[in-house]
């Protein structure tokens, strides 16, 4: 179990998009435009800490804040 501890607070871009509406090409080309911080890619993957969404939300919206929250789980 030393991966899924390792991988522990880490969302894929499939789960952000779920998270966020946002394509997973798009979160991607963020990431690899160095735009979100924390992100690493493992393999093709793209994994970003699961407290980064926010900014990843305010990024997309221009830096404004809105009545948005992170869905999802809270681990």
């Amino acid at each position: 179990m030393e991966v899924k501890q390792a991988l522990d607070g880490l969302k894929s871009t499939k789960e952000v998009s779920e998270i966020t509406g946002l394509t997973q090409g798009y979160i991607a080309e963020l990431c690899a435009a160095g735009k979100v911080p924390g992100a690493q890619k493992i393999g093709k993957t793209w994994v970003i800490p699961e407290e980064i969404i926010n900014v990843i939300i305010l990024i997309t919206r221009g830096g404004k804040k809105e009545e948005t929250q992170v869905r999802g789980n809270a681990s």
